[in-house]
Parts: C-alpha cells; sequence; structure tokens
C-alpha cells in the first residue's frame, strides 16, 4: 500500500516539472472520446496522476483507510493484482461512459481504484463505520455508504454531471464487488487454471 502511495506522490512530482509536461500528457493521461493516438497502456498510467495536490491527497487518504486492510486479506501480491486491475476497469468504464457524449477531456486519478477497495471493505465488513467526508463526525456503516455513494454516481452519470469522474467511480466500484465475491477464489486456484490453459493450448497445438 504505502509503494503505491509513494508512486502516486512520485509521479505528481514529475509532473510539477515543465520540462516533462509534453512527457507526462501522452504516457500518463487516458484521453476521452473522441480518442487522440496514445498508447493504449494509458489506461494503467493514468491511475497514478493527479490533478492538483487537493486530489492526490483525497484520494490517498481514502486508500490509506481503506487499501491496508484489503492488502492484508488479499495479500501484498494479490492486492496489486486488485489495484491495478480496478485502475484499468476504472479507466476504460470511464471512456465506454462518454462514448456517446464525444467531449473530449482526459481520465485520471486513482479514484476508481480506491473506490474498489472501499467497495470490498464494504462486502467483507457492511457493519464496519466510516465518516463520510461531507457528514464530518457522523458515522455511517460501510453496507450503507456503499449503495449511497453508487446512487450518487449513477444519477452524476445520467444527468452528465462533470465534476467527477462518475463512470470510473461506478466501474472501480462494481469491480471491486465481483472481485471480492468470485475473483479472490479465482486467485487462489489461479496455478490450476493456468496449467488447464496451458494444456488446452498444448492440445490445440497438437491436433492435425
Amino acid at each position: 500500500m504505502y509503494s503505491i502511495i509513494g508512486i502516486n506522490v512520485g509521479v505528481f512530482g514529475l509532473w510539477r516539472l515543465p520540462i516533462l509536461q509534453v512527457a507526462m500528457s501522452r504516457w500518463f493521461l487516458m484521453p476521452l472520446p473522441p480518442l487522440r493516438m496514445q498508447p493504449a497502456f494509458t489506461a494503467l498510467t493514468c491511475t497514478f496522476s493527479h490533478a492538483s495536490l487537493a486530489h492526490l491527497a483525497f484520494n490517498m487518504i481514502a486508500f490509506s483507510s481503506f487499501g491496508g486492510n484489503m492488502s492484508q486479506v488479499f495479500g501484498g501480491e494479490q492486492f496489486l493484482f486488485f489495484f491495478l486491475t480496478a485502475g484499468m476497469v476504472s479507466s476504460l468504464t470511464s471512456y465506454a461512459g462518454r462514448l456517446r457524449s464525444l467531449k473530449g477531456g482526459h481520465s485520471l486519478g486513482a479514484s476508481g481504484a480506491v473506490y474498489a477497495c472501499f467497495a470490498g471493505m464494504a462486502i467483507l465488513y457492511p457493519g464496519a463505520s466510516a465518516q463520510f467526508i461531507f457528514l464530518p463526525g457522523v458515522p455511517i456503516q460501510l453496507g450503507t455508504l456503499l449503495p449511497v455513494l453508487m446512487g450518487a454516481d449513477a444519477l452524476g452519470a445520467l444527468l452528465g454531471w462533470r465534476y467527477l469522474d462518475h463512470f470510473g467511480h461506478l466501474g472501480g466500484a462494481v469491480f471491486g464487488i465481483l472481485y471480492t465475491l468470485y475473483g479472490h477464489h479465482l486467485w487462489e486456484r489461479r496455478e490450476e487454471i493456468l496449467r488447464a490453459v496451458g494444456l488446452a493450448k498444448d492440445e490445440e497445438k497438437a491436433l492435425p
């Protein structure tokens, strides 16, 4: 978890260097429709880019709140896979959600991956309490807070609100829910699954 936070802080520092602005815009931003020619892996690298210090601080504080517990549940290797995949799913959902509007712009930030961590925590520990930033001092159970926030993002996506990446948030949340319910068990069987896939490919090659 701390390594991921360090990478986010480091990338934010690189954005502050004027000489790197063009390179960072090419390698660390996910373009939204209409698509410009940029590397496909920006769907992942944009997860580590943040528009402002406040944007970075909010995401990293939320990540430290939920990411530590999820890393203990999954273990370091699986948690890294979970976080990176959640970031990519969030970016691609953001892109797909804006295909109809074609208003352009960029997707960036770790909020989708952080949302996945929060969603996973809400599934595993629905009775645990957290304080919503807009209601300080009022503890709310995670199992209640998750559908409320997802409902707000769904409304924002339907109404075209553009201040937050509502499509990206929903993509991260849905991934976090599904992976916590089902992906965790597949990860434990990954070697068995990979061996089965490898045997199937070998059998295809052996066919005349």
